[in-house]
């Protein structure tokens, strides 16, 4: 979540540099958020400690994550007319295209977690297969193109990695807020 604050605030200063209101914000309408909502809620829960009483094989978590994905991504896209929501709706469905075409998880590039310093989480995917909503790329990862295949080495977002997906939702988070706080006419 880390890596979609450095857009949002790059939104806001550049819309304040031109004279948006941050009161603008306030006025778009956005539907459907209880879906959106309910959809975090299954997420954090899922990706939480409370996880892990849920037994390894089997597990309803990679369905849960799949169906949490696919809930946010409805939502999102019921709010076309919301400035950003093109970019974040289209950024959603990639995520969710990598995570169903690997069982319910999103495929992670090794080399790219060793370049953002995650080595345990190396060592912990390699031994149990998953963590979290990861699972290690290999040659039988579909649609690798789509999957965490970019790692970030800067201030608060040090040692994130990221989809093509994750950067069209960045960009939507961007437009969001700049197009949100210029526009009085929600």
């Amino acid at each position: 979540m880390l890596f979609f604050l450095p857009p949002l605030a790059i939104g806001l200063v550049a819309a304040l540099a031109t004279g948006g209101k941050l009161s603008s914000l306030a006025t778009l309408r956005f539907k459907y958020g209880w879906l959106v909502i309910g959809a975090f809620v299954v997420q954090i829960l899922i990706f939480s400690s409370i996880a892990t009483a849920l037994p390894a094989n089997g597990s309803v978590i990679p369905i849960l994550h799949l169906l949490s994905n696919l809930a946010l991504t409805v939502a999102i896209a019921l709010n076309r007319r919301v400035p950003g929501m093109h970019f974040v709706a289209l950024g959603l469905l990639l995520n969710f295209a990598a995570i169903a075409a690997n069982g319910g998880y999103m495929p992670v590039s090794g080399e790219v977690l060793q370049r953002a310093g995650r080595f345990e989480e190396i060592q912990e995917l390699q031994a149990t297969g998953h963590v979290s909503k990861a699972i290690l790329m290999n040659d039988s990862t579909r649609l690798p193109f789509l999957a965490d295949v970019f790692a970030v080495d800067a201030p608060l977002i040090k040692g994130r990695v990221f989809s093509a997906g994750d950067v069209l939702i960045s960009i939507g988070a961007f437009v969001l807020v700049f197009k949100g706080m210029r526009n009085t006419d929600q």
